[in-house]
């Protein structure tokens, strides 16, 4: 069986991102929902982006141990060596957009193909 349809290096560069210039997550967040995120452990650093957002708080390296540890996701996502992983690979927020489209057309179709019982 194969896997649903992701891109699991276009999710770590839509959070990778967001840590680097938080003003893409009132971009991203326009378009993406936590389903757009296949790879549990990325959902798990969108949401506590998102918790961040919400509460006015700054989305970094920190301020997500934080969040992550509170909510007993920390060790799941890799640790701080896993949220700072993200940025190390995409060191960038350009292109931020175009990748949160991709992420929302592939949840589109993971959701059509569970829909139809895989």
């Amino acid at each position: 069986m194969q896997p649903l349809p992701h891109d699991k290096n276009a999710e770590a560069a839509v959070l990778g991102g967001i840590l680097l210039r938080n003003e893409s997550f009132s971009e991203t967040s326009l378009i993406l929902g936590n389903d757009a995120f296949f790879i549990p452990a990325h959902r798990f650093v969108y949401a506590a982006m998102q918790e961040l957002a919400s509460d006015g708080q700054p989305i970094d390296i920190i301020t997500l141990e934080h969040t992550l540890r509170r909510e007993g996701a920390l060790d799941m996502v890799g640790g701080i060596e896993g949220i700072g992983r993200l940025t190390d690979r995409f060191g960038t927020s350009r292109g931020i957009v175009a990748l949160a489209w991709r992420l929302r057309k592939l949840a589109a179709e993971r959701g059509e193909i569970e829909a139809l019982g895989r």
